[in-house]
């Protein structure tokens, strides 16, 4: 139900400051828009309201079970608008599944939290296609099952996803059956298996992709090719994009999101979408250095100005490193389906993505001999562990290091 808001009227406020919590439903009736509100039985201050995520904010000292309540009323109001009083047969499942994607939406969360979600439904509805042309019935949560699972993971595994796809997929729909497993005595109609606790739901071995950070002498390349770039005003912004990653470290989801309101008294505060619903602190804190000032200030202060989709800014990242002559041949592993991996040696400008100026960001860091700690308030990791997968030194900075060093 895309129609569907949650909101309070500040001008409705009563003698104490508390606004009720409306449910908005937008409909068409007889060619005339209408709206039409549901009280939601909660009532907040404005001041303690987020009209953007549509959510109480913890300076309500209730705001845990006022959340709840909503995120309760608002499934309540689905069902009803889905059912219409009628018995069909359905997906319990995948009916489940969109109705979790819209309360995200409805709570205002970013796309980025809940498109994954998205990409999980879709994958089970093709899934449950082929499992209802085997002579199964549609899935219901109490399909659950390690043999669920199992057959899962080989259909993922014949239409060649990679290993890694394969895990996530299950991770992801592991959190959105906890959501209502967590709330299973308010959901009597559902039968439940807790078969996907278990740890060899979804188990697969997965594989971790090596750092692969720009080299000093193409960093230098890199940062000196606007001549090349004169009549591709395309790549100039993606080389500028790039660029301004490694040297702030910021992943693709905040890279476009800094302006003047981020800069404070020499640096870059920006709050990481990745980890907005997980971390208490989550801020990261780099300096504002010459590179990503002058970026910056070319466009008016504004990455927003940069921006493309993540899948055009990659295409056009690999036509700039080709363009660079970053063709140094890097032996790769490529994995289709469980089997083993094939392995090729690649030009390193069709292996460069969005996310290797964050591994260029940190490797440099190492290397220029900064501390560990810093790095880490920079880019907002909170385990050494996670960090080191993103450094790769090379052969030449090794052997510096050993020639001064004895």
């Amino acid at each position: 139900m895309k129609n569907l808001r949650i909101i309070i009227l500040p001008n409705q406020a009563n003698k104490k400051g508390f606004c009720t919590i409306y449910f908005e439903q937008a409909f068409i009736k007889d060619g005339v828009k209408s709206r039409k509100r549901i009280a939601s039985g909660q009532k907040v201050k404005p001041s303690n309201w987020s009209i953007i995520k549509a959510r109480v904010l913890p300076s309500d000292p209730d705001c845990e079970l006022k959340n709840s309540q909503l995120e309760k009323k608002y499934l309540e109001i689905l069902n009803e608008s889905n059912s219409d009083g009628k018995q069909t047969e359905s997906s319990e499942l995948i009916d489940c599944l969109e109705k979790f994607i819209q309360l995200r939406i409805a709570l205002g969360r970013k796309r980025t939290s809940y498109k994954e979600f998205i990409t999980v439904k879709n994958r089970m509805i093709q899934f449950e296609e082929f499992r209802v042309s085997q002579g199964h019935k549609r899935l219901q949560f109490r399909d659950l099952t390690l043999r669920f699972s199992d057959d899962l993971i080989l259909w993922m595994s014949s239409r060649k996803y990679d290993p890694n796809t394969i895990k996530k997929h299950f991770v992801t729909l592991k959190t959105f059956v906890n959501h209502y497993y967590n709330r299973r005595t308010e959901y009597p109609e559902i039968q439940f298996t807790d078969d996907y606790l278990k740890s060899d739901f979804g188990k697969v071995n997965t594989h971790s992709s090596p750092p692969l950070p720009l080299n000093d002498n193409e960093f230098s390349v890199l940062l000196d090719c606007d001549y090349l770039l004169e009549n591709k005003p395309s790549l100039v912004k993606v080389k500028d994009a790039f660029l301004f990653g490694c040297v702030t470290g910021l992943r693709y989801s905040d890279l476009f999101t800094i302006s003047r309101a981020n800069i404070r008294e020499g640096l870059i505060i920006v709050s990481p979408s990745k980890t907005e619903n997980t971390k208490s602190d989550n801020l990261c804190r780099i300096p504002l250095n010459s590179i990503s000032q002058s970026i910056l200030e070319r466009y008016n202060w504004n990455t927003g100005l940069l921006k493309l989709s993540n899948q055009v800014y990659n295409r056009r990242l690999k036509e700039l490193f080709q363009l660079l002559k970053f063709d140094d041949l890097i032996e790769t592993k490529t994995y289709s389906g469980l089997g083993c991996p094939s392995v090729k040696q690649l030009p390193k400008y069709e292996l460069l993505s969005s996310h290797n100026a964050r591994d260029t960001f940190i490797t440099m860091c190492i290397k220029k001999g900064i501390g560990i700690p810093v790095i880490m308030e920079m880019t907002g990791h909170t385990k050494y562990e996670t960090m080191k997968k993103y450094i790769k030194l090379d052969s030449e900075h090794i052997l510096d290091v050993l020639k001064h060093a004895f």
